[in-house]
């Protein structure tokens, strides 16, 4: 019975994980940490690391305030680029652009 039990609870658990994280074989798409929002701040004077995931390979450009930085995502499908430093400023659009595009809105630099 207690066997019955925890596969019963462990069933839902994993079909939920898979929904979450994506399934094996499903396309991979641009998502960037959670910190990049619309209505974001960035920190003026000094280099802004950008980062998330991208499918393995990828080429990522990051376009902000006229600028435009790229790198590659490498075999898990990490990438990091750094903005270059900017003086207090915006707003901006920070465009995010690999598999798909990404675009946040009213950025301010100070």
């Amino acid at each position: 019975m207690k066997h019955h039990i925890s596969i019963i609870i462990c069933y839902p658990l994993i079909l939920i994980s898979f929904i979450c994280n994506g399934q094996p074989g499903e396309p991979a798409k641009l998502k960037l940490a959670d910190i990049f929002t619309d209505h974001m701040v960035l920190q003026q004077e000094m280099e802004v690391p950008v980062w998330g995931y991208s499918a393995p390979g990828d080429k990522v450009f990051v376009t902000l305030g006229g600028t435009e930085v790229s790198g590659k995502a490498d075999s898990s499908g990490r990438w990091l680029v750094r903005l270059r430093e900017m003086k207090a400023g915006g707003p901006h659009r920070l465009r995010v652009t690999a598999i798909e595009t990404k675009v946040f809105g009213d950025v301010m630099v100070g």
